[in-house]
């Protein structure tokens, strides 16, 4: 599973990275079924 926001700091906001930092350390303590649904809502919202 890989979190092009932590690898690639420099091409998003600073809010974006921050999202994504607290979101990687979030998901070690949620179900896998309920970590591929928020991935995917965040992927979605990081696109627009």
């Amino acid at each position: 599973m890989e979190f092009q926001a932590l690898k690639k700091p420099d091409q998003i906001n600073e809010q974006a990275y921050i999202f994504d930092f607290v979101l990687f350390h979030f998901f070690q303590t949620i179900p896998t079924h309920f970590l591929v649904i928020t991935i995917n809502f965040s992927h979605t919202m990081q696109a627009k």
